[in-house]
């Protein structure tokens, strides 16, 4: 069907579906935010966020406290260290369970532990220490590193450089103050690292807000794309938390036993610490 108008005909229809079009794309565009804005987004954010601290301790934990081990085991101190760690990962894995729980929304089991069942204590250290369950989880605590340095990239980039063109309109006419901060060196560990080397997607904005952003309205449409590459980095982060969540379940949870009343008193003490 066709309306006239003169010599020209307008097709109501192609009317009607150019408008179906934009509003089921506005639909998918205002739906694609809100997930990206609720709160369990967030809470995937701050798991990113603590892996970056944990990524560093658990594997210098572990080379340390296995290496000072292996070395004064032939003097028979080592064999304590030795167990200690091995213990304490067990502790740590019971940590990593409950923080999946609360903010990545994964439920994952506690496994039992058959080191806490048989009454010899020979039997005990020998479940601890040839258990799979213990490898187990001393391959995810090593693995932490490389969630660590994803999240460390991820925040880096993404969330950094989001953040610093949404943020745009605040400081246009300051770019040259800014990118001289950005300069100054901050200590990281042992190392002096300046910010523009750590946040590389915040340096990359300020110089983007600086040769494009010369006017407040420039600065606005900025923070727009600022706010869009914000969304698709909540989508990211989201996607590799999920993804962590399933290692977590298949390293951190049963390992083909039974969980046991010992398992869940294990994860109660170790809850109650945090």
């Amino acid at each position: 069907m066709s309306v006239g108008c003169g010599r020209f005909d307008v097709p109501v229809e192609s009317e009607r579906d150019a408008s179906r079009l934009s509003g089921g794309g506005g639909r998918l565009l205002l739906s694609t935010i809100g997930r990206s804005i609720r709160p369990q987004s967030w809470l995937h954010l701050l798991y990113l966020l603590l892996a970056i601290p944990l990524g560093v301790l658990y594997p210098v934990m572990l080379i340390g406290g296995l290496t000072l081990g292996l070395v004064l085991s032939v003097v028979l101190v080592g064999v304590p260290i030795l167990l200690s760690v091995l213990g304490t990962a067990h502790v740590l894995a019971a940590f990593e369970r409950a923080t999946a729980r609360r903010l990545l929304g994964v439920e994952i089991p506690s496994p039992g532990y058959p080191f806490l069942e048989p009454d010899d204590e020979r039997e005990r250290l020998r479940a601890l220490v040839f258990g799979i369950g213990t490898y187990m989880v001393l391959c995810f605590l090593a693995t932490k590193a490389l969630v660590g340095a994803v999240a460390l990239a991820l925040v880096s980039t993404l969330l950094a450089g989001s953040v610093g063109l949404l943020a745009a309109p605040l400081y246009y006419d300051r770019t040259a103050h800014l990118a001289d901060a950005l300069g100054e060196p901050v200590g990281v560990v042992l190392f002096d690292i300046a910010w523009n080397q750590l946040l590389v997607g915040l340096e990359a904005a300020v110089r983007v807000v600086a040769s494009a952003g010369t006017s407040l309205p420039r600065a606005a449409g900025l923070s727009l794309v600022g706010l869009l590459v914000l969304v698709v980095s909540l989508q990211v982060c989201n996607a590799v938390a999920r993804l962590v969540g399933q290692f977590s379940r298949v390293f951190l949870g049963p390992f083909g036993s039974t969980p046991g009343a010992a398992a869940d008193e294990t994860d109660r003490r170790a809850n109650g610490r945090q």
